[in-house]
């Protein structure tokens, strides 16, 4: 079954939900909410036991302006950690666009703005903005190393960077 198919019948399933199943609501949106936060855990895990990177990577990055090391190193990691929770921010995204839509009591959508709220932040935006600022050769330079393409501690590597 395709996603359109799914999402349409889910949709029309939606649409006739009841004030009645409000509590079936909010119990749905909490198993979403505790998904994403053990999928941040995870990331969280992945990012502290990676390794630091070999002394080549660290000379590369020194090779490049402070400034924009700073940026690229927190920028870049926020982007891996990200990605890294998609799947179960965008399952939780998706029941906070449906959830929206129905009849909820006031307790639930309390809870929904709530979570919406934390949710949706302008930081990742103005993390992204400051990363596209830099230059691109540096962005495709770096980001093509192997250590930069799974989540890692962008504050640790630079300190690891200043401290030699």
């Amino acid at each position: 079954m395709s996603w359109f198919t799914r999402t349409a019948i889910w949709i029309c399933a939606a649409v006739s939900v009841s004030p009645a199943t409000a509590s079936e609501a909010r119990t749905y949106l909490e198993k979403r909410v505790e998904a994403y936060e053990q999928a941040i855990e995870r990331c969280e895990q992945q990012v502290r036991e990676r390794a630091f990177p070999g002394d080549e990577l660290l000379e590369q990055l020194r090779q490049h302006e402070l400034k924009q090391v700073r940026v690229f190193l927190i920028a870049r990691a926020q982007q891996l950690e990200s990605q890294c929770e998609r799947p179960e921010l965008t399952e939780l995204s998706y029941t906070i666009g449906m959830l929206k839509r129905l009849d909820l009591s006031e307790e639930t959508a309390e809870r929904l703005k709530a979570v919406e709220d934390l949710l949706y932040t302008p930081s990742p935006w103005r993390f992204r903005e400051r990363y596209e600022s830099l230059p691109e050769s540096m962005r495709e330079a770096l980001e093509s190393e192997a250590y930069f393409q799974e989540p890692f501690d962008g504050v640790a590597v630079l300190e690891a960077m200043k401290a030699q």
